[in-house]
C-alpha cells in the first residue's frame, strides 16, 4: 500500500484578495476545477490510498470532502484540520495515523500540472530513502534542491535559489514513518521559513541521519498557484494544448500575399480551417489593418492561432507584438517555430516570404508542440 496525501487546507489568501470566494481547489481553471487539473497528473493505481486534507469550513462551506471523493474516488480518505495549520508539513502530520508505518508516502502539493504524467507506486523511491521531483527554474518564489555530481540531493532550500532544480510539489518517502520523525523534529526544532513549515526542508532532516535522497525532472509544468498564474494558465498555456482542435487565422501584406495562398491551400489539404483577414491581392498595401484585424480574432478566440506573412516578417511581427495578450515569433523554420511554442507560448507566427523554405515544417511544429511552462512561464508573465 502505498499513501498519497494531498494537503488542500490552505488559506488561498492571494485569490480571496482579488475575489475569489471558494476554495482555491475548487476555482475553475479553464474547463476544469484547480484540483482535477492538478490530480490529473498523477497515475494512480488500485495499491495507492489517497487522503485529501482539508480544513473544516472547507468542508462545512463547500461540501468539499463530497466535492472531492465524488471526483477522484469514493474510497479516498479526508483528513479534517479545525483551522489554519503553520504550514503544509504540519498539516500532513493530521495524517499521522494513516502515514506513521513503513509504507512508502507520496506528497504532492497542488497548483500545478506536467508532463508527462507521474506514475505514483510502491517503487517510486527506487533503492533511495526519498525523491523529490523537479523542474528547471531560477524563481525564488519555489523550493530548491542542491544535488552532488552523482545525482544525490545535498541539501534543499524554502524560497532560496540554490541551483536550476525547482520542487514540482511531489515529494517521494520509502517510508511514512520516516517523514513523520524528521518533520516532527522540524516541528520541534521550530525550523521555519517565512514563519511556515514546508515539506522540502525536512529531507535536510533524513540527510543529516545518512539517509539519501534522489531526483527527477519532469520537462513541462504549468504553475497555477496564484490569481496571475492562472490567469496565464488559462489564457495562454492551455491554448497549446489542444492543437487537433484549433483554427488558424491568416494575414499578409502584398510581398507575403503568395505564401499566404500556398499556407491557406496547405491547411486545407491538412484539414485545419482557416481565416483570412488579407490582403487579398498582389497591390501594393499597408500590412498594418490586416494584422491587427488577425490578432483580434486572436485574443477573441482560444481556438485561434495567427499566422502574418510579409517580406522579412519583421514588420508584422512588430505590429502584432503591439496588441496586447499577443505573444508574436519571428519564424523562419521548424525549429524556430518550435521553440516559439514551447519557450514563447507564442500564439502567432511572423514568416518572412523571402527566406522561408518550408512553411509545413512551421505549421508542423506549431501542431506537435506544446508550451514548457516553468522558467518560461516565469519569464513571460514577467514582461507583461
Amino acid at each position: 500500500m502505498l499513501n498519497l496525501v494531498v494537503p488542500v487546507a490552505g488559506a488561498g489568501s492571494r485569490f480571496k484578495e482579488v475575489g475569489y470566494d471558494m476554495p482555491k481547489q475548487l476555482i475553475m481553471v479553464g474547463d476544469k476545477t484547480n484540483i482535477e487539473w492538478s490530480m490529473s497528473c498523477l497515475k494512480r493505481g488500485p495499491g495507492v490510498r489517497t487522503i485529501f486534507i482539508m480544513r473544516e469550513d472547507q468542508r462545512l462551506n463547500f461540501a468539499m470532502d463530497e466535492v472531492l471523493r465524488n471526483k477522484f474516488g469514493a474510497d479516498c480518505r479526508v483528513v479534517i484540520v479545525p483551522e489554519l495549520t503553520r504550514g503544509a508539513a504540519e498539516t500532513v502530520l493530521a495524517a499521522k495515523s494513516f502515514i506513521d508505518n513503513d509504507d512508502p508516502l507520496v506528497i504532492y502539493t497542488p497548483d500545478t500540472y506536467f508532463e508527462p504524467h507521474l506514475r505514483v507506486s510502491e517503487d517510486i523511491c527506487g533503492d533511495a530513502d526519498g525523491h523529490i521531483v523537479t523542474f528547471k527554474a531560477n524563481n525564488p518564489a519555489y523550493s530548491y534542491v542542491a544535488k552532488d555530481p552523482v545525482g544525490r540531493v545535498t541539501t534543499t532550500r524554502e524560497k532560496r535559489v540554490i541551483s536550476t532544480n525547482a520542487a514540482a510539489g511531489v515529494y517521494a518517502f520509502a517510508r511514512g514513518k520516516s517523514f513523520v520523525a524528521a518533520a516532527t523534529k522540524m516541528i520541534e526544532e521550530d525550523t521555519r521559513t517565512n514563519g511556515e513549515f514546508y515539506i522540502c526542508p525536512v529531507y535536510n532532516e533524513l540527510m543529516a541521519q545518512g539517509h539519501f535522497i534522489t531526483t527527477s525532472e519532469v520537462p513541462k509544468i504549468h504553475l497555477f498557484g496564484t490569481p496571475e498564474e492562472m490567469d496565464f494558465f488559462v489564457t495562454a498555456s492551455t491554448r497549446t494544448m489542444s492543437n487537433a482542435e484549433q483554427r488558424v487565422v491568416l494575414c499578409a501584406d502584398h510581398s507575403g500575399y503568395e505564401l499566404k495562398e500556398r499556407t491557406k491551400e496547405l491547411l486545407a489539404e491538412w484539414s485545419i480551417s482557416t481565416i483570412d483577414c488579407g490582403t487579398f491581392s498582389f497591390r501594393d498595401c499597408d500590412y498594418s489593418a490586416f494584422v491587427r484585424s488577425a490578432c483580434q480574432f486572436v485574443l477573441r478566440d482560444p481556438t485561434l492561432f495567427g499566422m502574418g506573412f510579409c517580406r522579412t516578417g519583421q514588420g508584422v511581427n512588430i505590429t502584432a507584438n503591439s496588441v496586447p495578450g499577443i505573444r508574436a515569433a519571428l519564424v523562419f523554420d521548424e525549429y524556430t517555430a518550435e521553440h516559439a511554442i514551447r519557450h514563447n507560448c507564442a500564439n502567432f507566427f511572423s514568416v518572412s516570404s523571402k527566406y522561408t523554405d518550408n512553411v509545413g515544417d512551421i505549421i508542423r511544429a506549431w501542431q506537435q508542440n506544446t508550451f514548457d511552462g516553468g522558467r518560461h512561464q516565469n519569464r513571460l508573465q514577467g514582461s507583461q
